[in-house]
């Protein structure tokens, strides 16, 4: 299929970290799996084009990678871990921790350590129903439930803003500390991470 004629504004991509293509709007930065049928979009002026935000994720057992820095094997529900997100949210709502706090305990993504702090992304970094959700709420807004293959999250937006990171990257990925904070990287974004700037405050 490497000769496959796309409609004008796409191009197609191999992503190194599933081995499957991929398709990216040239304008948006944004992608997708499945094959697209009509001209790529040109970006919209409206709404921010990149944002900065924390989340707070709980994996189970059908999660892409079903392991964290809180857990070699995750065995719980995803029933269970939206009950636990719906705790949790819960907590921050009401006033009697912080998100921050939250997610340094009970996180099973290594941004943890930061409080959950993703640091700044643009459209088509993350999966699809985390970045819907992202770009969608106001700064200080904490989301619903959100479901994505590597599980339930809830997500705080701290900022958003006008125009996008640098598509070649002014840094290196450096090494990270340990297999889980690579591999959570890989698990959080959607698209090839050869493609994709992480600030080195990341790792």
């Amino acid at each position: 299929m490497a000769d496959e004629q796309l409609p004008a504004g796409w191009e197609k991509r191999l992503s190194r970290s599933t081995g499957q293509y991929y398709y990216l709007n040239v304008h948006t930065k944004e992608s997708q799996w499945d094959v697209p049928e009509k001209p790529a979009e040109p970006a919209t002026s409206s709404g921010p084009e990149r944002v900065q935000c924390s989340h707070l994720l709980v994996k189970h057992k059908d999660s892409r990678r079903p392991s964290s820095w809180r857990e070699d094997n995750i065995s719980r529900t995803k029933e269970d871990a939206l009950e636990l997100v719906k705790s949790y949210r819960e907590q921050i709502v009401q006033g009697k921790v912080s998100f921050a706090e939250l997610a340094q305990k009970y996180s099973d993504c290594s941004s943890a350590r930061r409080g959950g702090d993703l640091g700044p992304f643009n459209r088509g970094a993350m999966q699809k129903p985390f970045e819907d959700c992202a770009f969608s709420l106001k700064v200080g807004e904490l989301s619903d439930p959100v479901f994505t293959d590597s599980g339930v999250h809830i997500i705080l937006l701290a900022a958003g803003t006008k125009g996008h990171m640098p598509t070649q990257p002014p840094y290196t990925l450096p090494p990270p500390h340990n297999w889980y904070q690579f591999a959570d990287t890989l698990d959080n974004i959607d698209i090839d991470t050869n493609e994709l700037w992480y600030r080195k405050k990341h790792f």
